[in-house]
């Protein structure tokens, strides 16, 4: 009996050895779940099969206590015996229910993947009618394996379409906490959907959540606020967080022991501060002051990024930017101690924003922040960081004067920072916008800068075409530098050899509207150069101009119009806008051609006084010291629709569809380019027809015997005029028609678009008038030339009433002492071509009324 006893003693320890070791392997979950044995047991025994495996349940099998579950459960599952303890949901026994909940919540907590096949073997679908049993622990287990699998999206989705939100809403408000929880860990996943969010919201889920942030389990606490948290994500839902006792719920969580709680809940205040309504609602609460000490707390950098993350949003509104002027000095310190890259971006990008203030700039300034934002790009690796300190620096420049001067330094870390391969589009942005302000510091920043390479950036960012690395904003402050440097007339002809001139013309084509308006107004800096001026022609630089005009953009077609009057004032660069078709462009402009003070009125006159064929047929006037020159036409009256249309691009075959053109051939050249369409030129060098100056001559060879005043020279004048284009005629037989038919016949029979005014020897109003203006031009008599309805043209002369002859007090040369001075001012008269020669009406009076309007 004694070795029996020592047998036995000795194999119970060896038992309770593999008994630990079993306890261990299955804390560690590495023991697969036993083979249950066939046994029966009062004559009954259960069986189940399912996917291929067999179980037999006994019913009468000893219910485990609540500590026993607690260590663990009588099954460790891996993949393969999942299905079978999802099978055992449907048993009606207690103890089953709860080992299997228990060993798949255990599954479930190991990896993501169990969850996922928990999900694909529809575990979901078996513990929905456990969500409400009796059993305390049974509802437990099946509500946290619930939340364990609810962060799998599949998971959502199926919550979202079996329409949970109401019962989640009653388990979240339960007595029990554990259940709670695991219902706020439900509802923090299900409302990262929309779907979701909306089903929390209709049963009102919001009201429950707030209060449920009041409970003193900081687990609920800190789920309910991330359920928040997640909400938020749709702006529209801001508003049921705004009024002042749902802020003030929120803001007590500041106050709690938990790191983790108060980071939630900076983030939810951070995402209420991105909408007006927010920062309206923050405003009149004490967050700063609140903020104000977690700045101050040296050890949690996380509170510290969710706080300024608040701070950078509130300061978007300058009324805030005031604000927060208690909190520079924290700032700054905390820029200077803290180590955090992270928190050292946010505080720079803060005190950027707060530079709008001019007081809050001067403190920078006086604190010497250029320098620290200088170093900041000259030394950090990180392109965050040294963009944020170039934003900084840009606005502290654009509010203080003084710190422009200081920025200058900045030039070699600027270049150097665009060129790094680390930068990015948002990172030339900032550059570019330094760069611009550091400019205004006048002629020494901008010879700094030019010194420093800096003609290459700007070449680079207007040059190339891709958006990904050179965003509008970019393009913008690079052309903004482009103009501050044009300025300076000494600096111009660095920037066009640099061939900054072409790529600043191509940005004219750019899609945005605000980069063609700011191209314009740089390339009116520079189009003073000759150089300039003679690209400006050899790259079709009319076709952008004229593409900008057509813009529906009214900004962009008020910024080209200094561009066209800076380029009107040279003839040539005029010249091939007009022949482009820039008049009929800006004629088709009646919105902006208003005679009252329309901004293309001045544009339109100066493009036109530098061609007075077109200024003749669009203003039907010219004034009485603008010479008609050789080669001037008459293309007769346009309409309200019509265009204007250069000669030379006039055919033969489309001469109807124009009005007939009178050529004035003062000399015996003609322009090579007419000859095309316009044979009888032939004639005209050849020197078979007369010309002005033949005319001019006879009229000169009558001067001495018949001139003694200034009316005698337009009486002669007159006369000459009148005999030449088939002498006076009967007022009440003249017609505008006959002339226009004469007209066409001259065309068909010399197959030309223009008739030259000397072929003429009929005519009415419209070659009398051309002809008397060309020869009052040579004579060096003042005299309009103008056109009014019914296709009547008159003469306006200016004539000298009396003279004196006294001493020059100035004379400009010897020889120049006695000059003839007038005692009265010029008058004006209407010259008589047609009935009686050479009478001269006061301007506005009947007989002159009579003759140009009747």
């Amino acid at each position: 009996m004694g070795k029996k006893s020592k047998k036995s003693k000795s194999i119970s320890k060896e038992e309770k050895k593999l008994e630990k070791k079993e306890e261990k392997k299955i804390e560690k979950n590495e023991v697969k779940s036993p083979k249950i044995d066939k046994k029966e047991k009062h004559g009954k025994s259960i069986k189940k099969k399912e996917s291929g495996y067999e179980v037999e349940l006994d019913p009468h099998a000893q219910h485990p206590t609540e500590e026993e579950i607690k260590r663990f459960g009588p099954l460790s599952l891996e993949a393969r015996q999942a299905h079978t303890a999802i099978v055992l949901l449907d048993s009606e026994e207690d103890h089953v229910l709860i080992e299997s909940l228990n060993s798949l919540q255990r599954f479930c907590s190991k990896r993501l993947e169990n969850r996922e096949l928990f999900i694909l073997f529809k575990g979901i679908t078996g513990i929905w009618k456990y969500f409400h049993h009796p059993h305390l622990i049974i509802q437990r287990l099946a509500l946290k394996i619930l939340a364990i699998v609810s962060e799998v999206h599949k998971t959502k989705l199926i919550c979202r379409d079996r329409d949970i939100g109401k019962e989640l809403v009653t388990l979240m408000e339960s007595e029990d906490d554990v259940i709670a929880e695991y219902a706020s860990v439900v509802a923090m996943n299900l409302v990262t959907i929309f779907a979701g969010r909306l089903q929390i919201i209709q049963n009102g889920g919001i009201p429950i959540l707030l209060s449920r942030m009041e409970h003193s389990d900081p687990d609920i606490q800190k789920n309910s606020i991330a359920a928040i948290y997640n909400l938020l994500e749709e702006p529209l839902h801001h508003d049921f967080f705004t009024p002042a006792e749902n802020l003030a719920r929120i803001y007590k969580l500041l106050e709690s022991p938990f790191p983790q709680i108060q980071i939630n809940t900076l983030a939810v205040l951070e995402r209420l501060s991105r909408r007006a309504s927010g920062v309206k609602a923050i405003q009149n609460t004490d967050l700063f002051d609140k903020i104000r000490q977690k700045l101050e707390e040296k050890e949690f950098g996380d509170l510290h990024r969710a706080c300024l993350r608040i701070l950078l949003n509130l300061v978007q509104d300058v009324t805030n930017c005031q604000k927060l002027t208690g909190s520079l000095n924290e700032l700054t310190d905390l820029l200077d101690q803290s180590k955090d890259l992270q928190v050292l971006i946010l505080i720079v990008n803060i005190l950027g924003k707060m530079a709008r203030i001019p007081s809050i700039t001067k403190s920078l300034v006086k604190n010497d922040m250029i320098s620290r934002l200088i170093s900041i790009v000259a030394t950090q690796a990180n392109p965050d960081i040294r963009e944020a300190a170039i934003y900084a620096a840009a606005q502290i420049g654009a509010t203080h004067y003084k710190a422009k001067r200081l920025l200058v330094e900045m030039f070699k870390p600027l270049r150097s920072f665009f060129h790094d391969h680390r930068a990015k589009a948002q990172s030339f942005e900032y550059i570019f916008l330094a760069l611009s302000v550091i400019l205004e510091d006048g002629e020494e920043a901008v010879r700094e800068f030019l010194e420093q390479g800096g003609l290459f950036m700007l070449l680079r960012a207007c040059s190339e075409s891709s958006n990904e690395k050179y965003t509008i904003n970019s393009r913008i402050s690079a052309l903004t530098c482009i103009k501050t440097i044009g300025a300076y007339h000494m600096f111009r002809k660095k920037m066009i050899t640099a061939r900054l001139f072409p790529a600043v013309l191509n940005l004219m084509a750019f899609p945005d509207a605000q980069v063609v308006s700011f191209a314009a107004n740089a390339l009116c800096c520079l189009v003073g150069e000759e150089e300039a001026r003679d690209q400006f022609i050899s790259k079709q630089g009319s076709n952008y101009i004229i593409s900008a005009a057509q813009n529906p953009e009214l900004n962009v077609v008020i910024a080209i119009i200094p561009l066209i009057n800076a380029i009107a004032s040279y003839p040539e660069v005029a010249a091939d806008l007009i022949n482009h078709g820039i008049l009929a462009i800006i004629w088709g402009r009646r919105d902006l051609l208003s005679r009252n003070g329309g901004p293309l009125r001045v544009t339109m006159n100066r493009l036109i006084s530098n061609h007075l064929p077109a200024k003749y047929a669009y203003m039907g006037h010219i004034g009485p010291y603008e010479k008609l020159p050789h080669g001037f036409y008459d293309a007769g009256y346009l309409n309200t629709e019509d265009a204007f249309v250069p000669l030379e691009d006039i055919s033969f075959q489309d001469r109807d569809k124009h009005p007939k053109v009178i050529y004035l051939n003062i000399d015996h050249v003609a322009h090579p380019a007419l000859f095309q369409n316009n044979p009888v030129m032939a004639a005209i060098e050849n020197e078979n027809i007369p010309s002005i100056l033949d005319f001019a001559a006879q009229v000169r060879s009558l001067i001495p015997d018949n001139v003694r005043s200034e009316k005698d020279l337009v009486g002669l004048i007159a006369t000459i005029v009148c005999g030449n284009l088939g002498g006076p005629v009967d007022k009440w037989r003249v017609s505008a028609h006959t002339e226009e038919l004469a007209l066409a016949d001259l065309q068909s029979k010399h197959q030309s678009v223009a008739v030259p005014l000397t072929m003429m020897t009929n005519g009415a109003h419209r070659p009398r008038a051309l002809m008397f203006k060309a020869l009052a031009d040579i004579f060096g008599v003042p005299c309009s030339l103008d056109r009014g309805g019914f296709k009547k043209c008159w003469n306006v002369v200016l004539i000298r009433a009396k003279k004196m002859h006294t001493c020059c007090p100035c004379p400009e040369k010897p020889g120049d002492e006695e000059m003839t001075f007038f005692t009265e001012r010029l008058r004006r008269f209407v010259v008589d071509l047609l009935y009686a020669p050479g009478s001269l009406f006061p301007l506005y009076s009947y007989e002159a009324d009579t003759y140009c309007f009747c």
